[in-house]
């Protein structure tokens, strides 16, 4: 297990139309600035978000399991977490 908190999503998918919760993404492409500036960036440049939350490892799994997270990206970053997690 791993511990601290995930930033969720809250934001409309057009082609699926439906509102998805999930991890923020994008992929940093401008090398120059540091990670919490291409954070600003990539979230600055999204539409239609609904909110941002917080949880706790035990709410996120929790989410999992009721199928309120059910994106791909999301789900796949989790299990590579877990595989990699040392603690």
């Amino acid at each position: 297990m791993t511990t601290g908190l995930f930033g969720l999503l809250c934001i409309f998918r057009h082609a699926p139309r439906q509102w998805s919760i999930e991890f923020p993404r994008g992929f940093a492409e401008d090398r120059s600035l540091t990670a919490v500036e291409n954070v600003r960036k990539e979230l600055s440049e999204e539409e239609g978000i609904g909110g941002f939350q917080w949880v706790c490892e035990e709410r996120f799994r929790e989410m999992i399991r009721n199928g309120d997270i059910t994106d791909g990206f999301t789900l796949s970053a989790y299990a590579q977490l877990l595989c990699t997690d040392k603690s």
